[in-house]
């Protein structure tokens, strides 16, 4: 009876923040809280949220940062997968199990950082891995270099048209997953795929 009477105060409450088809999640479990979150596409924040849950309003800022750069360089604009924001948010929980930073697999960019970070700060480290590819445009770049640009190309790979992004915290620490669909940064395929900033 209790839980029957909780789960219709919190559909009553949902109502209050528009239709069911705007929230990203809707859960609960003994071991975490209920929480909701919206897409931010409207402007709205997100409500309380658990580990394991996609905080979507981080990953628009992600996004919007990957594609000022995208524009800077005449490539399109990247779109969020929730398919992927959700893969991203999962692999980065296993991160906080892991401690430390390790791939998954091609098209993937990742950071870990304190405890609050901004997605305009990740994608601007990212983006300024320029400095060790400015003389690698229009030709295929030292394959041996790859962690000192692969970020930067990554962000502004042409061929990659889908976002997935994820944000886990633990012990003051925030892993932070891009994932990219098609994957970027395949060989052979630079110089038609990071091209120069306009000027």
């Amino acid at each position: 009876m209790m839980l029957v009477f909780m789960l219709g105060f919190l559909i009553l409450g949902v109502q209050s923040y528009g239709p069911m088809s705007q929230l990203l999640n809707l859960t609960s479990d003994s071991n975490d809280d209920m929480y909701i979150s919206r897409l931010p596409m409207e402007g709205q924040s997100l409500l309380r949220v658990r580990r394991g849950s996609v905080d979507m309003r981080f990953a628009k800022e992600v996004l919007d940062e990957h594609n000022k750069y995208r524009r800077m360089h005449g490539v399109p604009p990247l779109t969020l997968s929730t398919s992927m924001c959700n893969k991203a948010q999962n692999y980065a929980d296993k991160l906080t199990s892991i401690g430390w930073l390790k791939h998954s697999g091609p098209g993937e960019n990742l950071s870990q950082r304190g405890v609050s970070p901004s997605g305009k700060e990740i994608v601007s480290a990212w983006y300024n891995e320029i400095s060790s590819y400015k003389n690698y445009f229009g030709k295929e770049p030292p394959s041996g270099l790859l962690l000192s640009y692969g970020h930067f190309t990554q962000v502004v790979w042409k061929g990659s048209r889908e976002l997935g992004v994820g944000l886990a915290k633990k012990n003051g620490k925030s892993y932070v997953v891009a994932q990219y669909n098609p994957p970027g940064n395949m060989r052979t395929d630079y110089a038609n795929n990071v091209p120069r900033a306009k000027a």
